[in-house]
């Protein structure tokens, strides 16, 4: 294999994590908001901390590995098709980083209300 194969797996295996753990961390929401008992909901809440472990490692090497690809490729860094995955790229860590910090304070609450019950 040579490195445009060797990178393209990496940044492939990037997007994979980050969808990986985009969609257990939504699994773990969900199931958290069919729940009643707060203890139920902060543990669930609290196993998502494992899920952003795995969007973090696959928004690194997305990031950090795709500019790679351009660069090794040949590609512009002004092509239409890479401004437009990087605007992406950035709008969904930052949508992502905003839903976090919703998701920690209700973890906190729901251990609040678990250790008064």
């Amino acid at each position: 294999m040579d490195r445009y194969q060797w990178l393209l797996f990496l940044h492939v295996a990037g997007a994979f994590l980050l969808l990986g753990g985009a969609v257990i961390a939504g699994v773990f929401n969900v199931t958290a908001l069919r729940r009643e008992r707060p203890s139920e909901i902060a543990l669930l809440l609290g196993l998502t901390r494992w899920a952003v472990v795995a969007i973090s490692a696959g928004l690194l090497l997305t990031i950090s590995v795709g500019l790679w690809l351009v660069h090794n490729a040949g590609y512009g860094y002004g092509d239409a098709w890479i401004v437009v995955s990087l605007v992406l790229w950035f709008l969904s860590g930052f949508l992502g980083g905003r839903g976090g910090r919703m998701q920690r304070e209700t973890r906190a609450l729901a251990e609040r209300l678990a250790k008064g019950n």
